[in-house]
């Protein structure tokens, strides 16, 4: 359900994975900056293994609020957008970069 949102993986490994393989893939909330600003800031490396997928603040909230409903993934979902909320909007992230982005 979420790749609808965030896409595929962001590279192809060279040989197939297998179904219940797991990626670590990191997920970066952006707020009051540019899409580049923020791949710029969080660039997708292969070679390291780092995968990030961008997402602008109010998507994720409105994504986090539609499926907050689904009594399986809601405690997940409410720490998430607890998360988002407390780092982007009351500010306790420390300069620019921190207070507009967020790597969950």
């Amino acid at each position: 359900m979420i790749i609808a949102i965030l896409g595929p993986r962001q590279w192809e490994k060279p040989c197939c994975s297998e179904p219940d393989t797991i990626y670590n893939i990191k997920v970066v909330v952006y707020k009051d900056i540019p899409l580049n600003e923020a791949q710029a800031l969080f660039p997708v490396n292969p070679e390291q293994q780092q995968d990030y997928r961008y997402l602008e603040y109010s998507k994720a909230l409105t994504y986090l609020n539609q499926h907050i409903q689904d009594d399986e993934m809601l405690t997940t979902l409410k720490e998430t957008k607890r998360k988002i909320v407390e780092s982007l909007v009351q500010g306790q992230c420390h300069g620019r970069q921190q207070q507009s982005l967020q790597s969950i």
